[in-house]
């Protein structure tokens, strides 16, 4: 079914934490190689001081750490996956942090243009009925997940208001196939339409929901995005929940429906797809990136957001946990595309998805 979606703005800010871990599968140094430079002092320069913050003045990489109160528990304090894709070299397959493709021999490879960084996942799509080069991620074993990330499409030739062309943004599935098990969400991008979707189905109860919502998506610009799925539990159970957001604009919501239904009892979150997946591109040949993959099994997270408070922000980085407990949290600062002496909030966002007040930052010239 079809319906229009109002956007609405994101779910409000919490309080903030530092630390940092977690790059997609990279791991120490090799046999002969030096460690890591220790990281640079704070800098004493800053005009910012906040008791909730171990550094008020920090760079990209740095810890710091947040303190308070009512920040909740998360089981592992690192995400399940954070992949910027720095870790592998330029025009190779994806190869590390356990990257699995499907369906293509056209691999997506390691390529320069990051989102904020040097390198991001990168495949050409050229004319064709279906384009599916993509690479997705198993093990989830969820009844609920977070997932966001960056991604650009650049058009190399034709039109997408020729034959209905669209891009699959993410998928993500019960086992054991990416594609078509059930329960599963998905999102799909209709740019000559200006139009984006959201939609959930359970093959076993003829569970097939969608919503639409208008959106302006440029080509050749970095774009974020972020889905809440929840499995109904126990199955049959009108608790489930997805929610999705372009850009830090909702465009589908759904609370309180079946989203695994009792026949799918044994089914849990598995796996999910990169948008590396297109249709009717007959007359079009585009290339797709992808930065900053960062996916949970919980919604709590920290984020550094470019306003006071949570609403106003039109620009979030999240960041990578490395420690969490109810008073303390350590994130691994992760700049993304704040500039150098940028003023910026840090917010700490709970396991239900809601946040609260920000606390003033800035990064370091």
């Amino acid at each position: 079914m079809r319906h229009g979606i109002a956007s609405a703005a994101l779910l409000a800010c919490i309080f903030v934490g530092c630390g940092g871990s977690g790059d997609g599968g990279s791991g120490g140094p090799g046999p002969g190689t030096l460690p890591p430079p220790p990281p640079p002092p704070p800098n004493t320069n800053c005009p910012l001081s906040d008791s909730r913050l171990s550094n008020s003045c920090v760079r990209h990489g740095d810890s710091i750490t947040i303190s308070g109160a009512g920040f909740g528990t998360k089981p592992s304090a690192a995400p399940w996956l954070w992949d910027d894709f720095e870790g592998g070299a330029a025009n190779q397959p994806l190869s590390t942090g356990g990257w699995v493709h499907y369906w293509s021999a056209s691999y997506p490879v390691y390529a320069g243009g990051g989102y904020a960084s040097a390198q991001a996942a990168h495949t050409p799509m050229p004319r064709a009925l279906d384009n599916f080069n993509t690479a997705g991620r198993k093990g989830l074993n969820a009844l609920e997940a977070y997932y966001s990330y960056r991604f650009r499409y650049d058009v190399v030739d034709g039109s997408f208001a020729t034959d209905g062309a669209f891009i699959k943004l993410l998928r993500s599935n019960a086992d054991p196939d990416f594609y078509r098990s059930n329960p599963r969400f998905y999102t799909s991008l209709f740019p000559a339409a200006g139009q984006v979707n959201a939609g959930y189905s359970d093959a076993a109860a003829s569970i097939d929901e969608i919503q639409w919502a208008n959106a302006d998506m440029a080509t050749g610009t970095w774009h974020r995005l972020e889905v809440y799925y929840r499995y109904s539990n126990p199955a049959g159970t009108a608790n489930g929940e997805l929610q999705a957001w372009l850009n830090g604009e909702r465009f589908a919501s759904y609370s309180n429906v079946v989203t695994r239904s009792a026949a799918s009892s044994a089914r849990v979150i598995d796996n999910f797809l990169l948008p590396f997946m297109a249709d009717r591109l007959l007359n079009l040949a585009l290339n797709v990136y992808v930065d900053d993959v960062y996916v949970d099994r919980t919604q709590a997270r920290v984020e550094i957001g470019n306003a006071s408070t949570w609403a106003q922000c039109t620009r979030r980085e999240v960041q990578i946990p490395t420690a969490w407990s109810d008073s303390r949290i350590s994130v691994r600062v992760h700049r993304g595309g704040f500039a150098p002496g940028e003023r910026a909030y840090l917010y700490v966002i709970d396991a239900s998805g809601n946040a609260g007040a920000g606390i003033p930052l800035e990064f370091a010239p």
